[in-house]
């Protein structure tokens, strides 16, 4: 008997292509470390369906769903500033840049083009507004906002897929969430007589 490899089983990328699409995850993941550039940032996920490319699950259409994470900036160098004024089709005021709530891209719709690496993964390259006149797509899934520093974040958790949560879990701010203080039956009582003054 032989071990056979094939491509059997293996992912369906999302074709190449522009799509339309919409943001339903706005998903704040902490403090990632990058191993490749040995520094730490606070990250952002952004989702979203792309509408025109759809796969089975349960005997039903669902929209394909495609991620991309920013560090949570929008400083001139930042790699989410440019995305966001392509997709919104202009430039930030300075009053927005003094800081840009994110809630505003979710239900957000766009036209996304999305390539392949050099593994045949697909990634999110750009995002512009839809065209004039374009029907603007709706969620089929439901839309979740995830914020760290909110501290009812965790009641939202288990809806986000197991891959995010890992990151999310990873993150020192996720540390700070779920540390608990020991019950009170973990304390031991004293005697007055031992108490130093």
């Amino acid at each position: 008997m032989a071990i056979i490899a094939t491509t059997a089983g293996m992912r369906n990328a999302i074709p190449e292509g522009v799509y339309n699409a919409v943001c339903t995850r706005v998903v704040d993941i902490g403090t990632q470390y990058n191993e490749r550039f040995g520094s730490s940032a606070r990250k952002v996920m952004l989702s979203w369906e792309v509408s025109d490319c759809t796969i089975d699950v349960d005997g039903k259409p669902m929209p394909r769903m495609i991620s991309k994470d920013f560090t949570l900036s929008i400083k001139d160098r930042s790699a989410l500033k440019p995305f966001l004024e392509a997709w919104r089709g202009r430039a930030f005021t300075e009053e927005e840049l003094s800081g840009f709530d994110l809630r505003a891209v979710l239900g957000a719709p766009c036209q996304m083009q999305i390539i392949h690496n050099n593994a045949g993964y697909e990634r999110v390259n750009c995002v512009i507004p839809l065209s004039k006149g374009a029907d603007k797509p709706k969620p089929v899934t439901e839309t979740i906002y995830f914020d760290l520093t909110d501290p009812n974040c965790l009641d939202v958790i288990d809806r986000l897929p197991g891959w995010v949560r890992d990151k999310i879990k990873a993150s020192p701010q996720y540390s700070e969430l779920t540390s608990e203080m020991p019950a009170h039956d973990d304390f031991y009582e004293l005697d007055e007589d031992d108490l130093p003054f």
